[in-house]
Formats: structure tokens, C-alpha cells, sequence
């Protein structure tokens, strides 16, 4: 119905991208979901939060020691992931599957195994280096809940780093969706240091 308007000269509007989206998650469930093993819905939750995901990831993350199995047998079914090869061979989901996972594990999750989740994924991620992923995980949790205390240490010891790198810019974001976070909060903003 929404291609038939679109090829007749119409636009989408906010309301019918929300409906579509709805749609291909409810796709997601149905298809990939519906007949999982409890090990692969365990490890494509466990690994949402990751913009790259390695057999050792999902070890680390799910205590699936098949993990990578369960990932390569997705990918060979062409289901919403892709893999990639640099130093080691690793998979990325769909950004619209990557979404779906994460709005599953908060639907199937309590809220203290959610923010586990999160604030597991966001000590790994930033042990490999993905610091702004980390930061965004810390800052800007799904339930409304924040790790101020992490988000503080990672941007203390991120900063000389990314100044370092001639990454100020990145350093100076991450400031900035701290304080803007504190403000939406109306949380009193701590002198951090430049």
C-alpha cells in the first residue's frame, strides 16, 4: 500500500515510515524469531548493542560457546547480516534488525538484566575502542537510567586520546551530549575538565 503511493507520485509521511518500520520488526519477529533455539535468540540479544560482532563477542556476552555457529548459520540463511573480514572475521546486523533486536531484549529482559546488558555491552565496547558507542550506551540508556559515574570516567580517559588522534571534535561531542543528557534530567552539570 505504501509502495502503491509512492510510485503514484506520493510521499511517505512520519506516520507511514513509523507503520512501516512497525512493520518489517513485526517481519523480524515472525521470520528469524518465532522458531529460534533459546541459545540463537540468547546470543542475536546479547550482541544488540554491537556495531561489530566477532565469535569471541558473542562468547564474552551470551556464555554461548557455539555462538559464532549460531551467527555464521544466520548469515548463510541471509538473514539481516553481514559479514565482513578484517583482522578477524567479524558480522554486522541490519540497522533495522540491529533496532528490533534492541527493542527485544527491553521487551523480553527485566529492567535490571536490561541495563546489565547495556552496561556490559558498553565495557566491552569500550575495551575495544568504540568509545562513542560505549559513551551512548552509558549516557542515553532505554529505561531512563544512567551510568554518569562510567560515562564521566570514559570521557576522562578518552579525552587526551582523542586529542592525541586530532579527534577534539569527537571529544567535544561527547561533552556535549553529557551536558545536554544532565540537562534533560535537570541533573546540576559537574565541572569536568577540558
Amino acid at each position: 500500500m505504501m509502495l502503491a503511493r509512492v510510485r503514484q507520485g506520493g510521499e511517505l509521511t512520519g506516520i507511514d515510515r513509523e507503520e512501516a518500520q512497525e512493520a518489517v520488526l513485526d517481519y523480524f519477529a515472525i521470520q528469524i524469531l518465532q522458531g529460534a533455539s533459546e541459545d540463537t535468540r540468547l546470543v542475536l540479544v546479547s550482541t544488540a548493542f554491537f556495531p561489530r560482532i566477532t565469535s569471541m563477542l558473542v562468547h564474552k556476552m551470551s556464555g554461548i560457546e557455539s555462538g559464532g555457529r549460531i551467527l555464521e548459520g544466520l548469515y548463510r540463511r541471509h538473514l539481516f547480516l553481514k559479514q565482513r573480514r578484517g583482522d578477524h572475521r567479524y558480522y554486522q546486523y541490519h540497522p533495522l534488525f540491529q533496532i528490533f533486536l534492541r527493542n527485544e531484549a527491553r521487551r523480553t529482559l527485566s529492567p535490571v538484566a536490561f541495563e546489565d546488558l547495556q552496561r556490559r555491552s558498553a565495557q566491552m565496547l569500550a575495551s575495544e575502542g568504540l568509545w562513542s558507542e560505549a559513551f551512548d550506551l552509558y549516557v542515553h540508556t532505554q529505561r531512563g537510567t544512567e551510568d554518569w559515574i562510567s560515562a564521566v570516567a570514559l570521557w576522562i580517559e578518552c579525552a587526551p586520546v582523542l586529542i592525541r588522534q586530532g579527534r577534539s571534535r569527537t571529544r567535544g561531542g561527547a561533552l556535549r551530549r553529557l551536558e545536554l543528557a544532565w540537562a534533560k534530567r535537570r541533573l546540576p552539570t559537574p565541572g569536568l575538565p577540558y
